[in-house]
């Protein structure tokens, strides 16, 4: 029968708040506890047990061991059998004593009439408990008591005078190594023993202690399970996290704009975390506060160190709750001292005041992690608590904290990633935004280049539009290039942008624009810096005024002390054709060639261009830049060379960027090359990129080539004139003669042999001065054709030098520096023709000779041994990319190459295709407008989007189309365009088009790209264009998910839209 439990409640002798009233407080708890044990003796008969001196210790101890377990333990059980064969006792027990009853891990012996479960029901009280007398023992020595009917204090209890009948009790206290007693190992006896020997007792001591070591290896394996849920929250937390941020990104694509915060996100990120944080410690909840609102503020002391008057911010918005009643300032500088004692978080037993109207009534302690953003501000605060004493974290609390201080680890990462993201989206957008800004003008400057070379122009003229052209495609290479980078850099998630794309480029080309465009860009600027007339007037002819005399004499002074810029590349009998990242290596040639002319001022800057080796497929190509500058120091060389806004001299121009993102370019997998660097202080620089490309065939190339053309086979000479034996100029004469000798095999002159003047060539090439026109004049008759190369693009006494020769009946050709093989040919080249005419006795046309007249193209008669000097591919361009159902279904227009008869036979003429130019910009609609003029196209313009539906409405309805109103046949569309966008206007349209197609259900043949309707017009969807400066996959899906029938990117050329109206009237 169970023992009714008494109104008696045991008392705990509480913890002496102060050192001083130790005794005090100790002496009277005890007396209050004996007074109840002494009436709870007088009523019931016998003695109840009172709560040690550290029962709380010794409850959060015990719940190190987790919860008593009332079904039996198979390894108590071994040992309860062991010590009852040892002791010869009838019953053995392991008990664990609790705050109000007593657990039995084991009972051996009882047999089925006291099975454990039997003795829990009748002996759990603990106020009749033997064992809770046991554990108040000082030391690990058992109690023991021979005879309990002649103990006056359990004479009475319900265990002696009831079942089991105890009248022998032997408790060895199960003591922890920390000295707190847990429970007992204990023997039970019906009769009485008249000893218990201490041999008995060391027994029974030693056999306390393996159960102790029992319960310990039970505790280890508690925390290995407690640590082995922490590291699986942790584990699907993360994987949560990431599926969230991928679910974020998601939903930020697929709604762009808004204000660039996912507030819902972050709440349920939140969520996760406190969810987790509750099962896994088992607490009674689990709280995410957000401290984004905190501004924590050290106040540094007068050694460096913070004071401690630190202060902590909180700004006037206030953050969402259901408490309208404010903090008090008080609560905020006890938060800020928290958050600047406990960074790694704390243990609260009693919960703070501070954060007691935070939590749930009732709760008892509580965990604080504080988590801190990359500012080290606060960021935000995890909080577990539970509401039971006997939940407790204290045993468990230093893994809790740092299993919550990963959660937070945790947390910061998923917010810093979605801000990363968010990061990423705005760079996206910006680096689209910004580049349709920068195409559009290169737009406008090369198309207007392109119509500008089909007019008549003089030499110079067409040099400065050569460089304009050189320029221009040089930055828009560079832009290209830039962006795409920016791209890489930023981590964008875009598969298409892992690499850059390779393209068919021919070397020499690309070299000598790097080198023009360098050059010209390096010399406007130190003209500049001599002048205060603008950047245009260096290149501006100096006829007359203030400006153009004080171009002219800046010209003279930077000749006297001129840099020659080089240009040196070896024959290659194959030709300099191949397929590389195009934008990476100009932009590194721009990088090295600019150092080199900003770090130089006398001598030279010398390009080389070299084949290592080779074979049928590829090559490998070695890059390099020498030149005679100041040098590198070999600390700056080995140390910081490469390293991002880093310069040997800090004060110098620039920031620093060059070189590292040169390397950056050179090691990326779209080059995947090396440099090599050679310096020394005072002297020079040598950087070398050698990187391997594989060969391409004139036909993949799109534009003209360069490919040697000349072969004299020793029949003519040239002579060099004007030559002095200065670094600079003894380089350049050294790679002429190079050119002459193993391009175009020309007959070796004096000049080859000597560094001398020489007049005695077929053709002379004179270097800068124009005085040596005039000794040409006074020792040759009849005069010898004339290349002067000259570095002055506004001097006018060069253009006067080449007329007055020209005027005595000499043939002067000007050539500007930098110049590489392919235009040094075609002067050469012209030269050749007109002594091949002299030599036939044909005369020679003074206008055709004249300085200022552009070089003629090579004929269809060729000069026997030589080859076409420049080769046009016919590959479409790659900024154009059409829908396969677009090709070839609009009706043909009047080509400048179309014809519209056949031999034998004539047709009726078909109408002129009407072509829409849709954009905002007045200079692009301008130049679109001079291209279709070109194709004898009707053209017509819009401005915006909304106006491009209207014109179509008015022209491709059914009315209009009864009304005999030409319909549009092809409308090119901006992209970036106010009312309506380029996609909005291209959806309105498909939209209207499906509608007419519905109300007159127009019925289509099966393999026509439309149907000829009664007024002859075509019953075919008008082809839309999207013409835009983006250059992204998405604004790619995006123009084809509106309904566009091709892509086309800025800058568009005459080539390209040619290209485009073929495909589309094939």
């Amino acid at each position: 029968m169970a023992a009714s439990a008494p109104s008696f409640q045991p008392l705990a002798c509480p913890r002496p708040p102060t050192l001083g009233e130790r005794t005090k407080s100790t002496s009277s708890s005890y007396v209050s506890a004996g007074r109840q044990a002494e009436q709870f003796y007088f009523e019931r008969g016998y003695l109840p047990a009172i709560n040690p001196p550290n029962e709380a210790e010794r409850k959060r101890a015990l719940a190190r061991y987790g919860p008593p377990r009332l079904a039996g333990d198979p390894n108590f059980d071994r040992i309860g059998h062991l010590v009852r064969l040892v002791f010869n006792s009838k019953i053995v027990l392991v008990s664990l004593v609790g705050a109000n009853e007593q657990v039995f891990q084991t009972a051996v012996g009882g047999g089925a009439e006291l099975s454990q479960a039997v003795l829990q029901q009748i002996a759990g009280a603990k106020h009749c408990s033997f064992c809770a007398h046991s554990i108040l023992q000082p030391n690990d020595e058992p109690l023991v008591i021979l005879d309990t009917e002649k103990d006056w204090r359990f004479m009475g209890n319900p265990l002696v005078v009831g079942e089991p009948h105890i009248r022998f009790y032997a408790g060895c206290p199960l003591r922890t190594t920390d000295g707190l007693n847990l429970g007992t190992l204990c023997l039970i006896d019906p009769e009485p023993r008249s000893e218990f020997s201490p041999r008995l007792r060391h027994t029974l001591k030693e056999f306390g202690r393996v159960v102790m070591r029992e319960l310990e290896l039970t505790r280890d394996r508690i925390h290995l399970t407690i640590r082995d849920r922490m590291q699986k929250s942790i584990e699907f937390f993360t994987r949560d996290c990431l599926e969230m941020a991928t679910d974020a990104s998601h939903e930020d694509e697929a709604g762009e704009g808004g204000d660039g915060k996912n507030f819902s996100s972050l709440h349920a990120l939140y969520n996760t975390a406190a969810r987790n944080m509750q099962t896994t410690l088992k607490a009674a909840g689990a709280i995410v506060f957000d401290l984004s609102h905190f501004e924590l503020i050290e106040s540094p002391s007068s050694n460096g160190q913070p004071s401690k008057d630190s202060k902590i911010f909180y700004p006037n918005e206030q953050p969402s709750g259901d408490r309208n009643a404010p903090v008090p300032l008080s609560h905020h500088i006890k938060v800020a001292q928290f958050l600047r004692q406990h960074r790694t978080g704390c243990f609260y037993a009693n919960v703070p005041t501070v954060f007691r109207h935070l939590l749930p009534h009732g709760t008892s302690s509580m965990l604080l992690v504080p988590i801190f953003g990359l500012n080290k501000q606060p960021f935000a605060l995890l909080c577990a608590y539970v509401k039971q004493a006997a939940d407790d974290f204290e045993d468990v609390r230093e893994s809790a904290l740092q299993y919550m201080r990963s959660m937070g680890t945790i947390i910061l990462s998923a917010v810093l990633k979605k801000d990363l993201m968010l990061a990423d989206q705005a760079k996206s957008h910006f680096i689209s935004n910004i580049s349709h800004e920068l195409r559009t003008p290169l737009h406008g400057i090369l198309a207007s280049a392109e119509l500008l070379a089909e007019t008549k122009l003089n030499t110079t003229q067409g040099s400065y539009l050569d460089t304009v052209e050189a320029c221009g495609k040089s930055l828009l290479e560079l832009v290209n290039h830039v962006l795409d980078f920016t791209k890489l850099s930023g981590g964008a998630r875009s598969k298409s942008n892992a690499e850059h794309k390779l393209t068919q480029c021919d070397l020499v080309k690309l070299v000598q624009e790097v080198c023009e465009s360098s050059w010209i860009g390096q010399t406007a600027r130190k003209l500049e810096s001599q002048q205060t007339s603008g950047i245009g007037s260096a290149y501006a002819i100096g006829a007359s005024g203030t400006a153009a005399t004080t171009t002219n004499s800046a010209v003279k002074k930077m000749k006297a002390g001129a840099v020659e810029t080089v240009i040196d590349v070896s024959m290659r009998s194959k030709g300099w054709l191949v397929t590389c990242d195009a934008g990476g290596i100009r932009r590194v040639l721009m990088n090295l060639i600019g150092n080199s002319l900003k770090f130089t001022t006398a001598g030279f800057v010398h390009v080389s261009l070299r084949e290592v080796q080779s074979s049928d497929t590829h090559i490998v190509v070695e890059l390099s830049v020498t030149d005679t500058g100041r040098g590198i120091s070999r600390e700056f060389l080995e140390e910081q060379l490469f390293h991002p806004f880093t310069q040997e001299n800090q004060l110098g121009p620039g920031t620093g960027l060059g070189l590292s993102i040169v390397n950056s370019i050179v090691q990326s997998p779209s080059i995947n090359g090396k440099i090599d660097v050679w310096s020394t202080l005072g002297e020079g620089t040598e950087m070398r990129i050698t990187c391997e490309m594989a060969v391409a065939s004139p036909e993949d190339i799109d534009g003209a080539v360069y490919q040697p053309a000349l072969s004299l086979k020793k029949t003519r000479s040239v002579s060099l004139v004007g030559f002095d034996d200065s670094r600079g100029q003894v380089d350049l004469r050294q790679v002429l003669l190079s050119y002459l000798d193993s391009w175009w095999d020309f007959a070796p002159s004096k000049s080859a042999v000597d560094s001398g003047d020489d007049y005695s060539g077929d053709i002379i090439i004179v270097n800068e001065e124009t005085r040596f026109l005039q000794e040409i004049r006074k020792r040759r008759t009849p005069l010898p054709p004339v290349i002067l190369l000259s570095s002055a693009l506004g001097d006018s006494a060069v253009a006067e030098a080449c007329e007055a020769y020209h005027a005595k009946g000499g043939i002067a050709r000007m050539l500007f520096k930098p110049a590489g093989p392919a235009k040094l040919e075609a002067v050469v080249d012209f030269c050749l023709q007109c002594l091949d005419r002299i030599d036939g006795g044909e005369p020679l046309e003074e206008e055709q000779t004249a300085p200022g007249t552009p070089l003629p193209s090579r004929g269809p008669t060729q000069r026997p041994g030589a080859r076409a000097r420049m080769t046009v591919a016919t590959r479409t361009a790659s900024q154009l990319l059409l829908h396969p159902s677009a090709v070839g279904t609009v009706t043909p227009a009047k080509l400048p190459s179309s014809s519209s008869t056949s031999s034998g036979t004539s047709k009726q003429p078909r109408r002129r295709i009407r072509v829409l130019g849709v954009d905002d910009n007045e200079i692009n609609i301008k130049v679109l407008r001079a291209f279709m003029d070109k194709f004898d196209v009707d053209f017509s313009a819009a401005f915006n989007g909304q106006e491009c539906v209207e014109l179509f409405e008015q022209t491709n309805s059914p009315e209009a189309v009864k009304r005999g109103v030409v319909p549009f046949d092809i409308i090119i569309c901006d992209v970036t365009m106010p009312v309506l966008d380029g996609y909005q206007a291209t959806a309105a349209i498909r939209r209207k088009e499906k509608a007419y197609l519905q109300a007159k259900d127009v019925k289509t043949s099966s393999g026509d790209g439309g149907q000829q309707t009664g007024d002859g017009l075509t019953s075919s969807r008008v082809k839309i264009l999207c013409l835009t400066g983006r250059n992204s996959e998405e604004d790619k899906r995006r123009a084809f998910a509106s309904g566009a029938d091709g892509f086309m990117t800025r800058p568009l050329s005459l080539r390209v839209l040619s290209s485009l109206m073929r495909l589309l009237t094939q």
